[in-house]
């Protein structure tokens, strides 16, 4: 197995050893943690964390996660651990696009740790985003509050299959429709949008990543304590998704969604939060509402369907690639 790992192992051997601090309450679903809170100035210091097999791309997970709670991103740790036959150039040139990503956004680099981890050629980042923010609420979803999705189901997944499995995938489709699956790297930053969507209040928002938006909204019901009602065809999707989901037969709700987010809302505010968040020029999209009894639930008339939703296992990127 490989990517984020599976939901019972990280509930029954990690997340249950971890005492309670202060208002924090370690669980799969919550993005960040409130390191410090500092009353007179009525800040939060907050932290959360980013993986990835590449650089940047734990940095952008860091910070989108990150951005859930409202803070942008001030200072950032970056942690290595790396086969020992990996080349250094591997690790000078991945360095390097760090840098150079953190000075456009702004980002100090404070520190970090580089280790081998024995014979091999991978590596792995895990970075640490540190900021600060004032508008961390108590607010706990409830029973008819509204859930949006914010980006579409296994777009990011998708580009990475194409990426690396390009030319498996020219016997089928066009190098045109293959240019569909185009996912630039901006795109996967999300933080500027979700910091817009915290500071409005009563809401909890939930990036998407490994498992797809299927494990996102299994983690946002389990947090919560409510059960979910989703309309399967409201879920934003791209066609080429599904078509290059089918050529692999896995479950594009189930793909990497780096990029996208669910959020629980007061219905009241639901419609304000698309309108903000339609701004950004991603699909936005009131998928369905949590429910007071536990079930969780994707329907759809149209289609004779209703799943339940279960624990999440591993990514279907995997199941390609």
């Amino acid at each position: 197995m490989r990517g984020t790992i599976g939901s019972r192992i990280l509930n029954r051997s990690i997340v249950k050893h971890i005492p309670a601090y202060g208002k924090n309450k370690a669980s799969a679903g919550r993005d960040y943690s409130v390191i410090e809170e500092y009353r007179d100035d009525k800040e939060f210091l907050v932290a959360a964390d980013g993986y990835s097999s590449q650089g940047v791309m734990a940095v952008i997970r860091a910070v989108n996660n990150l951005s859930v709670s409202g803070a942008a991103a001030q200072r950032i740790m970056i942690s290595i651990v790396a086969g020992e036959d990996i080349l250094e150039q591997v690790l000078r040139d991945e360095m390097q696009r760090i840098v150079e990503y953190s000075s456009e956004k702004g980002f100090i680099i404070a520190g970090g740790n580089t280790v081998y981890s024995g014979a091999g050629e991978d590596v792995s980042f895990t970075v640490t985003a540190y900021g600060r923010t004032k508008c961390i609420t108590d607010y706990r979803p409830k029973p008819g509050d509204k859930i949006v999705m914010f980006g579409s189901a296994g777009e990011y997944g998708a580009n990475v299959i194409c990426s690396q499995d390009r030319e498996k995938l020219k016997e089928r489709f066009s190098e045109y429709y293959l240019k569909s699956f185009d996912f630039p790297m901006e795109k996967t930053d999300i933080s500027q949008a979700m910091i817009a969507a915290a500071e409005r209040g009563e809401i909890m928002i939930h990036d998407i990543s490994f498992g797809g938006v299927y494990r996102a909204l299994y983690e946002m019901a389990l947090v919560s304590g409510c059960g979910l009602d989703i309309i399967h065809e409201n879920i934003p999707i791209k066609q080429s998704t599904i078509e290059l989901s089918e050529y692999y037969n896995i479950n594009p709700y189930m793909l990497l969604g780096t990029g996208g987010a669910v959020m629980a809302v007061s219905p009241d505010r639901a419609k304000k939060i698309v309108q903000l968040l339609t701004d950004f020029g991603q699909d936005v999209s009131v998928i369905g509402e949590l429910t007071a009894d536990k079930a969780m639930t994707v329907r759809s008339e149209l289609y004779n369907m209703n799943r339940s939703l279960t624990m999440y296992d591993g990514d279907e990127i995997y199941k390609a690639l």
